[in-house]
């Protein structure tokens, strides 16, 4: 093997780096080398870092990041200033999981990441403070709240004014899937995810599920059409798919005596309708109304198509049939 100290540039001594994955690492570790974006950036092409340890520095430099500093591993009502935060968990968490990876040759670079990213989404509080705030969303209509699927929002969707950090999908897979012993008596490594299984808009299932639910997000879709055409093929014979949406009309005139309105076509117009049409999308917006939702869900494939009041006033629900 080529000696490090005989390359002459950064880009041989990253080339020198993927060769020794590739020759110490175990078949079943990631290598930096796989891994993959949502968005393709060239500039990282020629960067001498490799793929997760972009994503380590791009997690340290998040906002988020910072805001560990203010979280409680746990609740505490005594006086203690050595009580363990989520910023020296996450450090214990990486330093003791690469030790393990190291023994094990797996990726220490997708470690650290994965374990510096981990609890980003946490509420102060420690565990407490998640069931809470998990009780508040369940009485509110919007399901549980669980923080490691709010950790990988913040670095897909928040981060960055909304942009995010585009970081590796081994990042976030091992983000979204850190507390899976719960669930689990028995984890298994998933080789070959994309991004392609987790869009909507690619999924290719026939005829599969019960059920679908999309909770205030198909108006935010680069292809709506394409998406709701895929639900539909995706639901099974008598299936289901619930679509809670914002509760207006499609034209403006008719949403003069919503009270929300003002408050929703600015967000509409300052996030949702901005953010589709960035990414070459229809630009929906939040307000597209139910009109249009039934219009679209028809040329889906819908055929019986019931609109129901929500618990939440601003919200209504699409119960949708084929």
């Amino acid at each position: 093997m080529k000696k490090f100290e005989d390359a002459k540039t950064l880009a041989e001594l990253k080339a020198l780096l993927h060769q020794q994955e590739s020759e110490f690492l175990s078949p079943l570790a990631t290598r930096n080398a796989e891994g993959i974006r949502r968005m393709p950036e060239e500039q990282l092409e020629s960067d001498y870092r490799q793929a997760f340890s972009v994503d380590v520095d791009r997690i340290l430099h998040s906002l988020a990041y910072a805001r560990y500093i203010d979280k409680t591993q746990v609740f505490y009502l005594v006086k203690n200033d050595h009580i363990t935060h989520r910023v020296l968990h996450v450090q214990l968490v990486s330093k003791i999981a690469r030790t393990i990876g190291r023994f094990l040759g797996l990726n220490q670079d997708l470690i650290e990441a994965i374990a510096l990213g981990h609890d980003i989404g946490h509420t102060p509080f420690g565990h407490d403070g998640e069931r809470f705030l998990s009780e508040i969303c369940k009485k509110n209509g919007i399901g549980t709240f669980q923080h490691n699927l709010q950790s990988v929002q913040f670095f897909d969707r928040v981060e960055r004014k909304g942009k995010g950090w585009n970081l590796c999908l081994h990042t976030l897979d091992g983000i979204l899937c850190h507390d899976g012993e719960v669930h689990s008596e028995k984890l298994t490594p998933a080789s070959e995810k994309t991004f392609a299984v987790l869009d909507a808009a690619k999924l290719d299932v026939h005829s599969g599920f019960d059920l679908i639910l999309a909770f205030d997000t198909i108006h935010d879709q680069r292809e709506p059409e394409t998406v709701l055409r895929n639900v539909c093929k995706a639901l099974a014979p008598g299936g289901t798919f619930l679509m809670i949406e914002h509760k207006f009309q499609s034209e403006v005139h008719e949403n003069i005596g919503n009270p929300f309105a003002p408050l929703f076509y600015g967000i509409s117009l300052m996030h949702c309708t901005t953010v589709s049409l960035a990414s070459g999308g229809a630009g929906l917006g939040a307000v597209w109304g139910e009109q249009t939702a039934r219009h679209m869900l028809g040329e889906a494939g819908f055929t019986d198509v019931t609109v129901l009041d929500s618990p939440r006033p601003q919200n209504c629900i699409f119960v949708c049939r084929h």
